[in-house]
């Protein structure tokens, strides 16, 4: 108890710090919700594996999207707007779902999965190794343009000069 009161009081200022605005409060509780539902689980869940881990994943990732709402709306009435709006029927009158925005998401859930000790898996591969090294770099460079194509166009504003 002590802990979950703990995490509250940290939550609810680090939504305080961004803003005194409700939307704020409100996801700062949300998170520290989150966290205090996940600590009786976090061991077992740690060594899960197959679709529990698959749907453990799926539901933070769901959970984190939910509260950036209240992050990003200009005030809890647009939240509440727009969560009345989600439904699976009206999922394509969103400009943002598009099969391009859907297979960035598939890929960024399913990264989650991927073998911490990847990177040497690939390295140890023969046709990387007997790969020239402007292949390799011809290779990563297509990677980083892949992944600036992905992000939106001009620069983004830093998060903290909108409030």
């Amino acid at each position: 108890m002590r802990t979950s009161a703990n995490l509250l009081i940290t939550m609810l200022l680090g939504g305080l710090w961004h803003g005194a605005a409700m939307k704020f409060v409100m996801w700062g509780a949300l998170h520290d919700g989150g966290l205090v539902l996940e600590r009786p689980f976090s061991e077992r869940l740690e060594n899960t594996r197959g679709i529990f881990r698959v749907m453990a994943v799926l539901l933070t990732f769901h959970f984190v999207c939910l509260t950036w709402l209240f992050f990003h709306a200009e005030d809890m009435e647009s939240v509440w707007l727009y969560l009345q709006s989600i439904t699976p029927l009206k999922l394509g009158s969103f400009a943002q779902v598009t099969p391009f925005t859907l297979g960035l998401i598939a890929i960024g859930i399913g990264l989650h999965f991927v073998s911490r000790n990847m990177p040497e898996r690939i390295a140890a591969f023969p046709v990387v190794q007997r790969a020239p090294d402007w292949a390799l770099a011809l290779a990563f460079g297509i990677c980083v343009l892949m992944i600036d194509a992905a992000g939106p166009s001009g620069v983004a504003p830093f998060i903290y000069f909108q409030f």
